[in-house]
């Protein structure tokens, strides 16, 4: 049984006939969708056939969704949605966005939810890695088959083909074992590790004889005065998207040299560096380590991406994030080397509403500049 978002949110009250239609077979309750809503859909019925439809996600009252209606449907139909054969804009008049009532989840891992999660990609409770997968390149597909309405979209739409690209050359360079990634949490590797998974559903459809889908192997190079928001997101994320995280305490250099010793396979580890960090001005898409450090090869798929692209990725996919980052904060490291970003402090007028106090500083997704996204950081 696949599920989709009621059109009616949270009101207890059937959807327009016009849109669904109810029919009865063999006692169950099925939901035709009407040929006029998925125009691309070449099968006009649901449940039709004798092969059964299988779960993909259980409605719950305090999902990230609201209240949502099962749909059954057949399993042709499902591999269609799933392998991206009609593009998401079909879909669009079954989802609206859920009242704030609707979305209690947990604060650390959802963000903001004024400025986000309209159909979330991603769910608040784990669900099989395979099915995770698949819909994140259901969400991602749908995405780059959109028409973009600004230039911002279309160049996150160019930069987002780029980096699945790296990534498929990765993955066809190495095998599972061989491959890892850094993630801390922070917003440049949680847009990483949200491609790796699209791809990985790729690299399943080509080959459904390897399994793509066992935890994936991970490491988290804590600080040393981590927050706590941060930890907390890292233990949320880490359940959500199934990852087999190793955490290390110690210095990069010694803890990635501890990690390949823990990990001998290890050949290459995807990192979420861009081109504006430090260090980041020479790197390519494929770096060995430099000399002095544990030998594996650096990928990185998204070096070339700009600060608002990773916000408008983030934003436009509806993918949760570290509370922080609503605080001002744009660049995470540890509590003694770490404040919010002064760019992005408002003025007096903003933060003394009578009404409604705003908070001192914007959220990160409001800063646009390169070169200022580290000025919340002490040292680099």
């Amino acid at each position: 049984m696949i599920w989709l978002p009621s059109p009616l949110g949270n009101q207890n009250i059937s959807p327009p006939m016009n849109t669904l239609r109810r029919s009865k077979r063999s006692g169950e309750a099925s939901i035709r969708i009407v040929r006029e809503i998925v125009p691309s859909l070449s099968i006009r019925g649901l449940a039709r056939a004798e092969g059964s439809a299988s779960r993909v996600l259980v409605p719950r009252p305090h999902s990230f969704f609201g209240r949502s209606r099962p749909l059954l449907l057949h399993q042709k139909t499902t591999s269609r949605l799933f392998s991206l054969s009609i593009p998401s804009a079909a879909l669009s008049c079954l989802f609206r966005r859920p009242s704030p009532s609707a979305m209690p989840g947990p604060e650390h891992v959802n963000g903001s939810h004024e400025c986000h999660h309209e159909v979330p990609l991603i769910a608040d409770e784990p669900i099989p890695l395979s099915d995770l997968c698949a819909r994140i390149h259901a969400g991602i597909t749908g995405f780059l088959e959109e028409e973009p309405a600004t230039q911002r979209l279309r160049d996150v739409q160019e930069q987002t083909k780029i980096a699945l690209g790296v990534i498929e050359v990765a993955l066809d360079r190495y095998s599972l074992l061989e491959i890892s990634l850094s993630y801390n949490g922070g917003k440049d590797c949680l847009v990483l590790l949200i491609l790796y998974l699209h791809t990985l559903h790729t690299k399943s459809l080509v080959n459904p004889s390897i399994d793509y889908f066992s935890p994936i192997q991970s490491v988290y190079i804590q600080s040393a005065h981590p927050f706590p928001e941060v930890e907390t997101f890292v233990a949320e994320s880490t359940k959500v998207y199934s990852l087999a995280l190793d955490h290390y305490a110690k210095p990069m250099k010694a803890s990635f040299a501890e990690y390949l010793q823990d990990k001998p396979s290890v050949k290459a580890i995807f990192v979420g560096t861009r081109r504006t960090d430090p260090h980041g001005g020479s790197l390519t898409h494929f770096d060995e380590t430099d000399q002095g450090w544990p030998s594996f090869m650096r990928v990185h798929p998204v070096i070339d991406w700009h600060y608002v692209d990773v916000w408008t990725f983030i934003r436009h996919l509806h993918i949760p994030y570290c509370s922080l980052y609503d605080q001002g904060y744009t660049s995470l490291g540890g509590t003694t080397d770490t404040h919010p970003n002064p760019a992005l402090r408002r003025s007096a007028s903003e933060t003394n509403g009578k009404d409604h106090p705003a908070p001192d500083f914007k959220p990160a997704h409001e800063l646009i500049d390169d070169h200022e996204e580290r000025l919340g950081r002490d040292r680099d």
